[in-house]
């Protein structure tokens, strides 16, 4: 039986809360069973199983307007779907599972799911209506292999910032009603370069060097860049941002004192799972699901215990 990769991130959430510390795995638990509508989908966190410090989960994402119709082979005409949209929906699945020890979170992407802003909005809603007293605001960021974010920081030096962005015009689409205000720059940029009607996009500061510059590229503004684009990879347009890259030099004497380049894409993860494909399906393939990603997760785990050591208490 055939079956169909599905690919998996790895990242970090962050939480900020106003008042008493909030931990992810509360925010998960807080929101189990728990429905959040917007204009055209509803969401709903499931949680699957939990023990050790890990948590699995589903996200069922149901549509619920807009829906497309349903094609007669022979006659060639079009029908409604022929489901009632005031009891049913359109259901797909996003497994997740967070490791509370490593503060580490697998997340399927779906392109008919739930997106990472919009789980962002979820958790917070839910939260935030319960906790008037300590919001919280969620983030999401990407798992360097290497720790090339944690690289990049150090550097005292920026000679270069160079961003490549294929399909402009689709990841807009994508993009435009994101709201999110990590997109502020790439969204800016790609809206431009839509205009200009380009299929590619490109994006790069670079300096003569520290002769000629002698402070180089400004720190804040290339790493707002840096964080922008690089947020593109949460929301399913990992595919579109080919280049993303900084050159600099560190201060630090125990670090190489070359000019050292920063791969911002080469070093996150890229895994997937598989599920077995079905002409119907009349459930979210919860169980394989849970499987799969419990596998994945075993098979990195040596790696992302290198990446992130607990700290002792």
């Amino acid at each position: 039986m055939s079956k169909s990769k599905k690919r998996i991130e790895v990242l970090q959430p962050i939480v900020k809360s106003t008042e008493d510390n909030v931990t992810f795995e509360k925010l998960i638990l807080a929101c189990n069973k728990y429905i959040y509508a917007n204009d055209f989908k509803d969401y709903e966190l499931t949680v699957l199983s939990q023990k050790d410090g890990v948590t699995v989960g589903i996200i069922t994402t149901g549509h619920n307007k807009n829906l497309p119709p349903k094609k007669n082979k022979a006659t060639g005409s079009h029908s409604t779907l022929g489901i009632d949209i005031t009891k049913e929906n359109l259901s797909f699945g996003n497994v997740f599972l967070y490791d509370a020890t490593l503060n580490v979170l697998f997340y399927e992407v779906n392109k008919n799911g739930c997106y990472l802003d919009d789980l962002k909005a979820y958790l917070q809603n839910k939260w935030n209506i319960d906790n008037t007293e300590n919001l919280v605001d969620v983030n999401f960021y990407l798992v360097s292999r290497k720790g090339e974010y944690e690289r990049l920081l150090k550097m005292s030096y920026f000679k270069e910032f160079q961003a490549v962005i294929a399909n402009p015009t689709e990841v807009l689409q994508e993009i435009e009603d994101n709201e999110s205000s990590l997109l502020g720059i790439a969204r800016k940029c790609v809206s431009d370069a839509a205009k200009a009607n380009t299929d590619t996009l490109v994006v790069k500061f670079s300096t003569h060097g520290k002769k000629i510059n002698k402070t180089g590229l400004g720190r804040q503004t290339i790493l707002k860049y840096v964080r922008s684009f690089q947020h593109l990879f949460s929301i399913g347009q990992k595919r579109n941002v080919q280049v993303l890259k900084v050159q600099g030099y560190f201060s630090d004497p125990e670090l190489p004192t070359t000019l050292q380049p920063i791969n911002l894409i080469a070093d996150t993860f890229t895994i997937y799972i598989s599920l077995t494909d079905k002409l119907l399906h009349n459930d979210l393939q919860e169980a394989e699901r849970e499987a799969e990603v419990k596998k994945l997760y075993l098979k990195h785990l040596p790696e992302l215990k290198m990446l992130f050591k607990p700290e002792k208490k």
